[in-house]
């Protein structure tokens, strides 16, 4: 680029030898404000356009993935052994993006043959582990897509006996009590053949009954603090023993009972292992003081400065006694 005055006006002009560049249908040669104008225009414009390229793509590839999922629950549900299929975690609400994994529960009345499992996923899965069973039966797969399936084997009878031991026996649990009965309210149902699973959903749709919230308190409280073998306990002997194995083990077990506290506190089903801190400041109106400050100090402390972690467990100890206190605990 170079500079050339023409009746007292200064111009820009840009060459390549012999020949201008086109800018447009033009020649670039104007008025350095002009040419600065006309920039400012092919950039937005160009900007707009990738932004568009983008979100089309994105939109394609959504399409595309809600097509592959939707075919493979139909595929699914035509083994005769299966009589529900329902969808769980965040892809059955509304706070899900595209990378978002799938939690698959398909209700049986009969085991389906491995062999015929793997044919299926085949077409669908670029990677599968079928047959599972570290915690429930499972296919741990990775959809063509790239995101992550989880297909779980339920048999409808059994899982519901299980919830019915908590939502109406009131039977408390060491943490993490009422998972199972949200898993079944909060399900998103797919296939349904004879409607069991919609009328489960039905019988355990109940307000939270005030003996199991009692219950679980009163557990999870001494598992807490106040029993012999309680957590708080064991952490402090592991930590003046600077045994930072225990001091963490401990410390997962302390707060799985800490926050099936906070959730029966609060009348509310424990939603689970995930982003638990975040949904107890959105959903529960009922928490300790400096909730969200002791933990982070908890979690700050507990491998940095480990002669702090006594001080951290009482304040946390003490603020949850206190909102346990005025509920009349």
């Amino acid at each position: 680029m170079y500079e050339r005055k023409r009746n007292g006006k200064t111009s820009a002009v840009f060459s390549t030898g012999r020949w201008t560049r086109p800018f447009f249908s033009g020649i670039i040669k104007a008025d350095i404000s002009e040419l600065s104008a006309r920039f400012v225009t092919f950039y937005n414009v160009y900007s707009w356009m990738c932004i568009c390229k983008a979100v089309e793509k994105l939109l394609f590839d959504d399409g595309k993935a809600v097509n592959m999922i939707n075919e493979l629950f139909k595929k699914l549900s035509e083994f005769e052994q299966v009589e529900a299929i329902a969808l769980g975690g965040s892809r059955s609400g509304e706070n899900y993006d595209e990378k978002s994994d799938y939690d698959v529960y398909v209700y049986i009345t009969a085991p389906i043959e491995e062999e015929s499992r793997r044919a299926l996923l085949a077409d669908y899965c670029k990677y599968m582990e079928i047959g599972n069973h570290y915690w429930e039966y499972e296919d741990n797969c990775v959809l063509n897509n790239g995101i992550d399936i989880d297909i779980l084997y339920r048999d409808l009878d059994e899982f519901c006996g299980g919830v019915a031991s908590v939502a109406e026996k009131h039977e408390a649990h060491n943490g993490y009590t009422t998972c199972m009965w949200h898993n079944l309210l909060t399900c998103k149902i797919i296939c349904d053949k004879r409607g069991r699973l919609q009328s489960a959903k039905d019988r355990f749709s109940v307000p939270y009954p005030d003996e199991l919230r009692n219950n679980i308190i009163r557990r999870n409280t001494n598992l807490l603090y106040n029993a012999m073998p309680a957590y708080s306990l064991q952490l402090k002997k592991a930590n003046g023993r600077n045994d930072r194995v225990s001091v963490v083990h401990r410390t997962a077990a302390f707060l799985e009972s800490y926050f099936d506290v906070i959730f029966a506190l609060n009348r509310l089903t424990h939603p689970g292992e995930k982003r638990l801190v975040g949904l107890c400041a959105q959903n529960c109106k009922l928490l300790p003081e400096r909730f969200e400050e002791n933990l982070n100090r908890l979690f700050d402390d507990m491998l940095t400065h480990s002669d702090r972690l006594t001080d951290d467990l009482n304040d946390i100890i003490s603020e949850l006694k206190s909102v346990l206190t005025r509920e009349g605990f």
